[in-house]
């Protein structure tokens, strides 16, 4: 199945500069970008997802990319952490799609870990890029 959308997906992007002749504004490089990101990124904004962290003993993490992008994301510390994670949930959803996760990582693990919604995602400010996603887990 992965193997299978990795395909469609090259397909669709090797015709994008094709079907970018056909918009309106008549750019086919911006438009085959916007279809490109609009089938990489599937964020979750804010409030959609579990935001209530009363039982998750996080913090909330603000921080910015080079750019200035405005990020957030949830650190949970453990008591003796062994290590500590960077966390980085993938194209789609947010970090309130996955709470249990921060519990094993710090409860099972033992090993403190900070995951944070890329621009566009969650409470993040902006819109997700490729570059902008890079830029965000460097910050």
């Amino acid at each position: 199945m992965k193997n299978a959308l990795a395909r469609v997906v090259g397909l669709l992007l090797a015709f994008a500069p094709g079907l970018g002749c056909l918009s309106p504004s008549g750019s086919s490089a911006s438009s085959a970008l916007g279809l490109e990101e609009s089938i990489i990124f599937h964020p979750t904004r804010y409030p959609q997802g579990n935001w209530d962290t009363r039982h998750l003993a996080v913090e909330d993490a603000w921080f910015e990319a080079a750019d200035g992008v405005s990020l957030h994301g949830w650190f949970a510390a453990a008591a003796r952490p062994r290590a500590v994670i960077l966390y980085c949930h993938g194209n789609a959803g947010c970090v309130a799609d996955g709470p249990g996760l921060l519990e094993f990582f710090r409860d099972q693990l033992q090993v403190s870990v900070l995951v944070f919604d890329y621009r566009g995602f969650g409470r993040s400010a902006g819109r997700p890029t490729e570059a902008g996603v890079l830029l965000d887990a460097r910050a």
